[in-house]
C-alpha cells in the first residue's frame, strides 16, 4: 500500500487555495495520542509550521504504508467507538467487513488457518495417544486378571 498524505490549511474543494491553520501541534504529542487510542500503532510523521502562500501556515500528516492488515480503536474518542476496526483499501480507509475477517483469518497470506490446523492435529494426536493408553491399560488389566486367576487356581474368566 502507498503512504498517505493529509494536508491541513488548504481549501478541500479548491486546489491551490491556502487557507492556513491557527492551531499548533507537535509530532510527539500526536504520536502519544494515536498510540493511546489505536492498535497496532499507526506509523506517521506530522510536519507543522510549513510556510504556505502569503505567510499562512500549513501542516502535513504523512502516514506510512502499513504492513498490518487492520487497526482497532482501543478507547472511545470522538465519534469512534472502542473496538471499531479499520482497513486500508487503495487510497481510502473503511471499516472492516465480515469478508475481510474471513480473508484475514483464512486467506493465503494468513497463518491463522495453518496454526489452527496444527493445533487441531496436535489435539487429535493427543486424543489418539490417550485412547491407545486406555486400550493398553485395559489389555494389561485383562492380562493381570488372567495371571491372578491362574495363580489362585481359579477358572479363566472368573475374575471378570
Amino acid at each position: 500500500m502507498d503512504p498517505a498524505f493529509i494536508i491541513y490549511g488548504v481549501a478541500p474543494n479548491a486546489p491551490g487555495v491556502v487557507t492556513g491553520i491557527t492551531e499548533q501541534y507537535d509530532d510527539a504529542s500526536l504520536q502519544q495520542l494515536v498510540a493511546s487510542y489505536v492498535e497496532p500503532i499507526i506509523e506517521f510523521v506530522f510536519y507543522d509550521d510549513i510556510d504556505g502562500r502569503d505567510g499562512k501556515r500549513i501542516a502535513v500528516l504523512h502516514v506510512a504504508s502499513s504492513s498490518k492488515p487492520f487497526h482497532v480503536v482501543t478507547k472511545d474518542i470522538g465519534g469512534l467507538r472502542d473496538g471499531t476496526s479499520f482497513i486500508r483499501q487503495g487510497s481510502s480507509t473503511r471499516g472492516v467487513h465480515r469478508a475481510d475477517w474471513m480473508r484475514l483469518c483464512l486467506g493465503r497470506d494468513s497463518d491463522y488457518l495453518a496454526q489452527a490446523l496444527q493445533m487441531y492435529g496436535q489435539h487429535a494426536a493427543l486424543m489418539k495417544a490417550q485412547a491407545n493408553l486406555v486400550a493398553a491399560s485395559g489389555n494389561e488389566i485383562e492380562r493381570l486378571k488372567r495371571q491372578m486367576a491362574a495363580i489362585a487356581g481359579l477358572p479363566p474368566g472368573s475374575l471378570g
